[in-house]
């Protein structure tokens, strides 16, 4: 049996983000945004998002986990790697 002590520690990890209007590239902002490597969507801010004129494009339904529906705009984004 291993002794707690033994465990290694988990962290929290952000990254520095920018994202960009596709139609109008100049138009950007760095975000800092929380890393989780389980998820399957990633998440901005619709405030940052309509700062860049960025609309959404679909609603998407979530059900959250005491079984609520949530209804949430979201867009198609490819990824810059």
């Amino acid at each position: 049996m291993r002794n707690c002590k033994e465990v290694p520690l988990m962290a929290i990890t952000f990254l520095k983000v920018k994202v960009i209007n596709p139609e109008r590239p100049k138009k950007t902002r760095e975000c800092e945004s929380l890393v989780d490597s389980g998820a399957v969507y990633s998440v901005v801010p619709q405030n940052v998002l309509k700062g860049l004129g960025i609309k959404p494009i679909s609603f998407q339904e979530f059900i959250l986990a005491n079984k609520k529906s949530h209804w949430k705009s979201s867009l198609l984004i490819e990824n810059g790697f």
